[in-house]
């Protein structure tokens, strides 16, 4: 619970901020009590196991004001996915679950907020042990909203459950359909965010499956097609482990990193790429 309601806070305390330039229509008002329940969590969060009931009802009544009060503000939709989000660090998953039900009939038209709710229902029913009643949630999250920022990581996020819980099978299988989806994904999205978000899970779902080869050739590609720091930064890791360790194709490698080193202005990440290179070549 205390990591839960650490990471809740965070989040509390960056949206309150961000609402603290807004004073219109009643969100000056709203956001001031936003801020107050977060402050509340934020003590909480110091000691959960031994929060006294009133301050986890001061936060319950803080937030809910919020959206019967100010129920037309860009606050009040915040306080409603963060009071479904305290219910479930507070194990009330009756009450979250009907907190995001409500979020997704008023939300309708905000794939972001809808996403966001499934997700947290799907989240809600794992930490009941109900796998089956989760992955129906992200299963309507993958294939309706699978674009948005959460939706493209649900695939792969299926696999690495599987895995984590030793059903090789199920894991085998959902890691082939994250790959077929980001392979799509990537493709028809070539040069955007989410075409370059689909190429990097595209790399750990072909893990996943232990196809190292395609795993290997994904990021080279990721490199090649978004040739950023950001991209080198992500990628050189898995280009070492999979040409050089794991396949052992150094010469791959060697490729790679020379690439990178025409496409970088890092000094320090010329120098060991110059380094890198001068070691696999002499070894080959």
């Amino acid at each position: 619970m205390k990591k839960v309601i650490i990471t809740l806070v965070s989040i509390l305390v960056a949206v309150a901020a961000v609402l603290s330039f807004l004073g219109r229509g009643g969100e000056y008002a709203a956001e001031k009590l936003f801020y107050r329940a977060s402050k509340t969590i934020q003590q909480i969060a110091a000691n959960p196991d031994v929060a006294p009931p009133a301050m986890l009802m001061s936060v319950e009544k803080d937030l809910t004001r919020i959206m019967e009060k100010y129920s037309k503000t860009i606050t009040a939709k915040a306080a409603h996915l963060k009071l479904a989000e305290f219910y479930m660090a507070d194990k009330k998953y009756d009450k979250a679950l009907k907190t995001l039900d409500s979020m997704i009939s008023l939300n309708k038209d905000n794939p972001m907020i809808v996403s966001r709710s499934h997700f947290l229902k799907g989240l809600t029913y794992e930490m009941q042990k109900n796998w089956d009643k989760a992955l129906k949630e992200y299963t309507i999250l993958k294939n309706k909203y699978g674009t948005t920022p959460l939706g493209i990581q649900i695939p792969l996020y299926i696999g690495n459950y599987y895995l984590k819980n030793k059903m090789e099978d199920q894991a085998k299988s959902a890691y082939g359909e994250a790959a077929s989806a980001y392979e799509k994904y990537r493709t028809e999205h070539k040069g955007s965010m989410l075409g370059y978000a689909a190429s990097g899970l595209l790399v750990q779902a072909y893990i996943g499956l232990g196809d190292y080869a395609k795993a290997g050739e994904a990021a080279k590609n990721l490199i090649m097609d978004y040739p950023f720091t950001q991209t080198f930064a992500q990628q050189l890791p898995y280009i070492e482990a999979l040409y050089e360790k794991r396949l052992n194709q150094p010469e791959k490698a060697i490729e790679i990193y020379k690439f990178v080193l025409e496409n970088t202005k890092e000094p320090h990440l010329k120098r060991a790429l110059k380094k890198k290179i001068d070691e696999l070549t002499k070894t080959k």
